[in-house]
């Protein structure tokens, strides 16, 4: 008997490794005669290149919320073995970038920019990390709505500088409201280059990324092209960006701290950012590297968005002058003409308010965001999103939603206004400064800045067409860059910017005092 134990053994392994084959041939079988998972809806590609040539050059938040109506809130596109993906709709990017944000708060790495430096510093663009994460938390804890009141007085400040600059060179308007964009920094202590650098740093990063450098985002082996290769000429300029970067990052944080030994150190970023360090458990050279980081970015981005957003508005009074008729009125009542208005009157002004909802969603600022990744496979309404895709938000289709906005290319605030003339909050509004994790964190500043501007200019200034040497009204376009997915900006325009009366005028002199 026991001679026959081993036969036994040999017998149920069989039966066992037969049993196991057969549940693996079974859930094989089961596996292929499921339908495989797709990539969401998209235009069929070609071979090799994919969807390269379907990917729009001009205005893509526009071609993007076209093909929309087609393939769906959620689309997408391949170009040389890269996913993309295209989110339309409010819906799909609050269930993905919100509610899984965890997978979808990174960023992907173009070669171009490791090649500009910019991961090394600009907080934005950093990929997902714990240098990210710790990053992030610094610049909230600057930013909260409670610690953002230490910086009106600067506003108020930068905003009355702004009128006289209007009064003395109102054709300079453009540049006035860049220098006018504080974003917790007294900058006129340091110089009016620190704006000009960081505008230019703005411009230069963008030139060479939309020229044919930019190539080398698809075909990273070109990063190895000598500058004087065709096309490869904006590689010159690298050196460039990257000084611009460093004095971007360094100049304001080194004259706030010198401010604060001294004792002589206003509010700002930094400021604030230096004397909280204690709950930010870092290394004394790790702490400045990682406050540095965040103060430039904060400010390079405000430079550009507050800024754009401020040229929308004298832009938005000369197409729809009943906007400035309406918002003068409710001034002069509510505020009176005996004084400037300030942030402790916004909440009683219903009209202004809404008149920055509506700044935020007319022309939005940056079309389809700084582009997102997901850190791994996701499976969305029955498609599969790989790991790794570029995802862009198309901000302008939400903001843009004729069943939400009616007659949306119109300047209309009393869509955010109750029949009565009450103020009517709207949180899809929000969108223009991002989703989940990755939502802009001066959010809270960006508006105090801009409606202490708005208000201030309104109360004494008159903004109209400018006359050509034969009394002719100037025409203007309204025309915006079409051809860089994270900015859209005003084209240069001239406008007439006068004191409203005598009243007006010497509310203005009275700021320098």
């Amino acid at each position: 008997m026991l001679l026959d134990l081993p036969l036994l053994l040999v017998d149920c392994a069989a039966v066992a490794l037969f049993v196991l084959v057969l549940s693996t041939v079974r859930k094989l079988l089961a596996h292929a005669r499921q339908p495989r998972l797709s990539l969401p809806p998209g235009p069929r590609g070609y071979p090799l290149i994919g969807n390269l040539m379907d990917v729009p050059r001009k205005s893509p938040w526009e071609i993007y919320n076209q093909m929309a109506q087609k393939y769906g809130s959620l689309m997408s596109l391949r170009t040389m073995g890269q996913t993309i993906l295209v989110i339309n709709s409010a819906t799909v990017a609050r269930d993905l970038l919100e509610k899984r944000g965890l997978t979808w708060s990174d960023r992907p790495v173009f070669p171009l920019f490791d090649m500009m430096g910019l991961y090394s510093w600009n907080v934005a663009l950093k990929p997902h990390s714990d240098e990210h994460r710790l990053e992030r938390r610094i610049a909230d804890h600057g930013l909260r709505p409670n610690a953002i009141t230490a910086y009106r007085a600067m506003e108020t400040f930068r905003a009355h500088e702004l009128l006289r600059s209007l009064l003395r060179d109102p054709a300079g308007f453009s540049d006035h409201i860049k220098l006018s964009i504080t974003y917790g920094y007294d900058l006129k202590s340091i110089d009016n280059a620190y704006v000009v650098n960081a505008h230019e740093l703005n411009q230069t990063v963008l030139s060479v990324t939309f020229s044919a450098a930019g190539l080398i985002n698809i075909f990273p082996m070109f990063k190895h092209l000598p500058s004087w290769f065709p096309g490869m000429g904006g590689m010159r300029l690298v050196p460039h960006i990257k000084q611009l970067a460093r004095e971007i990052v360094d100049v304001p944080f080194d004259f706030v701290k010198a401010a604060i030994h001294d004792g002589t150190a206003k509010a700002s970023l930094s400021h604030e950012y230096l004397t909280a360090h204690e709950g930010f458990e870092l290394p004394p050279n790790d702490q400045q590297t990682r406050i540095k980081n965040v103060a430039a970015t904060l400010y390079d981005g405000a430079v550009e968005t507050t800024s754009t957003l401020l040229t929308n508005f004298f832009l938005a009074l000369l197409f729809f002058p009943e906007t400035q008729r309406k918002a003068q009125a409710e001034l002069d009542t509510i505020v009176g003409r005996d004084r400037l208005p300030n942030l402790d009157d916004r909440d009683t002004l219903p009209y202004i308010k809404a008149i920055y909802l509506e700044l935020l969603r007319w022309r939005v600022i940056s079309p389809l965001g700084v582009p997102r990744a997901n850190a791994e496979d996701e499976v969305y309404d029955g498609y599969i999103l790989p790991k790794g895709s570029v995802v862009f938000v198309n901000l302008w289709a939400m903001l843009h939603d004729p069943v939400k906005y009616p007659d949306p290319d119109s300047f209309r605030p009393e869509r955010f206004l109750t029949e009565d003339g009450h103020f009517k909050d709207d949180p899809d509004i929000e969108a223009a400064y991002g989703f989940g994790r990755r939502i802009c964190p001066g959010r809270f500043l960006a508006q105090q800045m801009t409606l202490v501007t708005i208000m201030s200019v309104l109360a004494v200034f008159t903004v109209d067409y400018a006359k050509d040497e034969y009394g002719s009204e100037i025409p203007v376009m309204g025309e915006h860059t079409v051809d860089v997915p994270m900015l859209s900006v005003p084209l240069p325009f001239e406008c007439s910017i006068t004191p409203r009366d005598d009243k007006a005028l010497a509310l203005i002199h009275s700021t320098d005092l």
